[in-house]
């Protein structure tokens, strides 16, 4: 899985959003029976876990 655009500045680029959007995919894909993520955004520092569309949403606002 490709993590560079983790290292964009620019949240609001196309290249970010379509990372966290990979991001999302992938850790929704490889859930299990959870339907809850960890969120990897500064606030929750991979440790809360949340619904994909509110980590998608921490990941581009926080």
């Amino acid at each position: 899985m490709d993590k560079s655009w983790m290292t964009i500045k620019n949240r609001l680029s196309k290249e970010y959003r379509d990372g966290v959007n990979s991001f999302v995919d992938f850790a929704v894909t490889n859930l299990g029976s959870d339907d809850q993520i960890r969120c990897l955004c500064l606030k929750c520092m991979n440790v809360e876990r949340h619904f994909s569309i509110v980590v998608a949403f921490h990941l581009i606002q926080i």
